[in-house]
């Protein structure tokens, strides 16, 4: 019986490079797998693990390179992380960016200080100084920046709108153009897609049926949002929202009007207060009116603590004797 052995060599344009993890790399550099840190020439404590993870690094430094094609374009950016496959995809000369996730940071190519936390969270970023974190938060991100997104699909679809802030599911998720805009709160006006500034909604589905507008306010849950009034379509007003039984809101105080008019809901501590059919109210009357019933308690507590440590405080100085 005889033995046969038969040995097959690779051509050279089919052998791979692969680095051995417990192979000692200069300049306090890290390596494993097919291709990883193939190039490096100056770079110095950088660790790369994955097919091809920092491939083209050649000068940068304190990178982390983690999953497939992980950083593989790197020339010259430092300190920064890419977790998953795919991410960082694109950058070369970014520095102090995090991307944890499949594809996170994908297009980035010399953006700085950005971090993005979710699969394919600004993907499609090239600007600087934006967060986001969610499946897809701030997507579609282009070069504009300070935008901050923190949930699934918040802020989306935003390109080039600049210092935007997003928290919640689907929250400001067609905006596109607009400018220093702040929901938080699920779908908080999730299908604005104009190119205004200035817009707030605070709660669920605040805002959400409005499409164009600016310097509007809403708080509350629902409020131009849900049921009850909704309009597309406004400016300058402030609506908010009180559930008495269901969603109710009022237009209140709104920036058009030097004084304005003011219809509040009824709180539970006031025994009336006065509605729009009145006079126009000053701001400084309505809250009077509808703080007043809890500030007397309170300085009147505030002087009988205040009295009753004086009187332990002259005790204490004076004691009685017997």
């Amino acid at each position: 019986m005889s033995l046969l052995l038969v040995c097959f060599a690779l051509l050279p344009r089919a052998q791979a490079f692969v680095t051995d993890p417990d192979e000692t790399f200069p300049n306090f550099n890290t390596a494993a797998g097919l291709e990883a840190l193939l190039f490096n020439t100056t770079g110095f404590s950088n660790t790369a693990y994955g097919a091809r993870a920092l491939r083209a690094n050649t000068s940068g430094s304190s990178n982390l390179g983690l999953g497939g094609f992980a950083l593989i374009n790197n020339l010259d950016g430092i300190s920064n992380t890419a977790v998953g496959n795919n991410a960082m995809f694109s950058n070369q000369h970014g520095d102090n960016n995090m991307a944890l996730g499949q594809g996170a940071l994908g297009s980035n190519v010399s953006g700085n200080s950005n971090v993005a936390m979710g699969s394919q969270a600004l993907t499609a970023n090239t600007g600087s100084n934006n967060t986001g974190v969610g499946f897809q938060a701030l997507a579609s991100n282009g070069s504009s920046s300070p935008n901050t997104a923190i949930g699934f699909h918040a802020l989306f679809s935003a390109v080039d709108g600049v210092e935007n802030t997003a928290v919640g599911f689907n929250a400001l998720a067609s905006n596109v153009h607009g400018d220093f805009m702040t929901a938080i709160g699920n779908q908080a006006l999730e299908n604005y897609t104009g190119s205004g500034q200035h817009n707030i909604g605070i709660g669920e589905e605040s805002g959400a049926s409005l499409i164009s507008g600016d310097a509007n306010i809403y708080v509350g849950a629902h409020v131009n949002g849900g049921s009850g009034f909704t309009t597309a379509s406004e400016s300058q007003t402030t609506r908010i929202g009180v559930a008495t039984g269901g969603f109710q809101q009022t237009a209140c105080l709104s920036a058009a009007s030097s004084v304005g008019r003011c219809r509040l809901p009824r709180p539970p501590f006031v025994s009336s207060i006065p509605t729009e059919s009145s006079a126009a109210l000053s701001r400084r009357d309505v809250l009077s009116v509808t703080l007043n019933r809890w500030i007397r308690p309170v300085k009147c507590s505030l002087r009988l603590n205040r009295s009753l440590s004086t009187t332990r405080a002259m005790t204490r100085t004076h004691p009685v004797l017997a």
